[in-house]
């Protein structure tokens, strides 16, 4: 006698109702695509648009809204055709085929569309898998239009996480568009949190004027309720100037409001502190973390990589260390999410040569490095920044299979809240040596050295078209030089090397973005090639650095010094503190300090 064993049983039921549903699905669609049996018709909100042959069986059983419509005393139970005015044509249709077919596609271009007809029509399956793409898609650049979405259907736990994050990078979040289109409720409640990250409250009445100027007309009569939640006493003194003349010049006064509000806000001066508000006059959680720069990796003076993560605190001109890196590493990329997330980011080794797809995240909490998800290209003298929650690798080179270095076209962008890397639009020239910053929702490439030779140029990618343009070249094409936004929102460009015999660099050059012109700046002291710099507090750093004479390589050297700029004057100066130890090469950024963060004495 034969018998069946139990789990090879559930196999084939499992397999024949799959067959089954599949042929069923089939069936429907069959029907529907020659019109049998189909006894309504629906069609989207646009006038003219070709209707939609249907069942109304097939509607009812998927959708309780449709089911009420075709059981109850409805208009619509009868008719034969049937519009529903507040649903695109293109997501009926897209609606209507998961009904017959149980499939969807969800994408960024109409999941919007989708997720907002799903949920009036209640086809929960179909609601989910929206708000699961939004949410795994969910960053700097989405996180607003995501929270105010979550919040209009109800969705409680996706709009905390979202508003998380608006908090979080509210500064690139307020030069968005969707922040321009908001309510005036909305940047009520946001400013209004002790929780929003901004270094200075300057950011926030800069980021309500922008949305002011957006509709001036038809803002004018709520500016008097937001500009309550500017905490004027925090304002830097020339944005108080700022501010206090647009109050007289009546840019953000409703009729009759002018008086009382300039009062309110009087009170909240630096002298008067005790008679406003408290929560007015209370500090944000962000302010008074102290900014610390740190180097992490490199070369030492005889160019063996180093593993060690060296913090400068400009505020107190001392030098300490972070816990060391899982390993040497040299000709990385660095970028800083949320102040203090490190990410290290390829580079290489010089045991074997080659580049790495390494990539490592330093935990304050804990004071690890924890590896994260690799990069897909191995990449070494790249280009690597943080712009709206996600890290950019740009460029580089890698030692390839004939043992000669490649330079590289392509960019990978990574996801921190998937762990995955994903391919971007190529660079429009292979590049290895490469500075890059990201401003103002965009990301700025210069220099370099391309298969023709040391390059002036300069590139800039937009995210939101995923595109890549070329901007005016630099006045000095070089390679292997630092780059970092400076004072007056400019991007300086200093150092490197540039031609035969690649003559170590002084000049300094700055980038202004909004006018595409470039500007000359003072020398810095020394000579550096590979260099670090950082921008904090109002003033640039620069670090480190090679300085190679091939005409006399005993004049070489490796630097420790570091230099401080004076924008007013235009000069660099030797900082009174140092690197622990001479090195180039390495990765460099800015962090807060925050709690869990420990450091250790230099020579520990």
């Amino acid at each position: 006698m034969f018998y069946l064993l139990p789990n090879w049983r559930n196999c084939e039921n499992a397999r024949l109702r799959q067959t089954v549903n599949e042929e069923f699905l089939r069936g429907l669609t069959d029907l529907k695509s020659t019109g049998t049996l189909c006894d309504v018709i629906l069609k989207g909100l646009e006038e003219g648009a070709i209707g939609i042959p249907c069942h109304r069986v097939v509607l009812s059983a998927h959708s309780s809204y449709f089911r009420t419509m075709f059981t109850s005393e409805w208009k619509e139970r009868c008719q034969s055709e049937i519009q529903l005015k507040n649903i695109p044509h293109r997501t009926l249709n897209e609606l209507i085929s998961y009904s017959y077919t149980m499939e969807i596609s969800i994408h960024d271009e109409n999941v919007q569309h989708v997720l907002t007809a799903a949920l009036f029509l209640n086809i929960a399956p179909v609601a989910q898998m929206c708000w699961d793409f939004v949410e795994r898609h969910l960053d700097a650049s989405s996180c607003l239009l995501v929270h105010c979405m979550a919040e209009k259907h109800n969705n409680h736990d996706l709009a905390e996480k979202s508003r998380t994050i608006v908090l979080r990078h509210f500064v690139p979040v307020s030069q968005s568009v969707d922040f321009l289109l908001v309510d005036a409720e909305k940047i009520s409640e946001l400013i209004e949190c002790d929780a929003l990250h901004v270094e200075k409250e300057d950011e926030v009445f800069h980021a309500v004027k922008r949305w002011f100027d957006h509709d001036p007309a038809g803002r004018k009569q709520h500016l008097s309720d937001i500009m309550q939640f500017v905490r004027v006493t925090f304002l830097d003194p020339q944005c108080l100037e700022e501010y206090f003349l647009a109050l007289l010049n009546g840019f953000l006064m409703a009729p009759g409001a002018e008086s009382s509000i300039r009062a309110g806000n009087i009170s909240e001066l630096p002298g008067r502190r005790g008679e406003a508000a408290a929560s007015r006059c209370r500090p944000r959680e962000s302010y008074g973390l102290p900014k610390l720069i740190v180097c992490l990796g490199g070369d030492d003076k005889k160019e063996r990589p180093l593993d060690e993560v060296v913090v400068f605190s400009p505020s107190m001109s001392t030098i300490s260390c972070l816990k060391r890196l899982p390993g040497t590493v040299t000709h990385c990329g660095v970028a800083v999410l949320d102040d203090t997330s490190i990410f290290v980011c390829g580079g290489m080794q010089r045991a074997n040569m080659d580049s790495t797809q390494e990539v490592w995240r330093y935990d304050a909490t804990s004071n690890e490095w924890k590896d994260v998800a690799p990069m897909i290209h191995r990449r070494s003298c790249h280009g690597v920044a943080a712009l709206n929650g996600r890290i950019y690798a740009v460029g580089g080179s890698h030692y390839n299979e004939i043992h000669q270095w490649s330079k590289l076209y392509s960019v990978e962008c990574f996801n921190p809240r998937r762990n995955s890397w994903q391919l971007m639009p190529n660079l429009p020239l292979a590049l290895e040596d490469v500075a890059m910053v990201a401003f103002k929702d965009r990301l700025y490439l210069f220099g370099g050295e391309s298969h023709s030779g040391i390059s002036n140029k300069v590139f800039c990618y937009d995210p939101v078209v995923e595109a890549w343009s070329q901007m005016a070249d630099m006045p000095t094409g070089r390679r292997w030089c630092t780059a970092c936004v400076g004072p007056k929102e400019l991007i300086y460009v200093m150092g490197g090397n540039a031609g035969e015999p690649r003559e170590c660099l002084r000049c300094t050059e700055a980038f202004d973005p909004s006018a595409n012109k470039w500007l000359k700046k003072g020398n810095i002291i020394k000579r550096r090639n590979q260099p670090g710099s950082a921008f904090v507090d109002g003033k640039m750093y620069i670090f480190g650095g090679w300085s190679k004479n091939t005409t006399n390589p005993a004049a070489s050297n490796c630097n420790s010094s570091i230099e401080v700029y004076d924008e007013a004057m235009d000069t660099w100066t030797l900082h009174g503190v140092g690197l622990p130890k001479a090195k180039s090469a390495f990765g460099c950024a800015v962090i807060a300090l925050k709690k869990g963060m420990r450091l250790v004495d230099s020579s520990g």
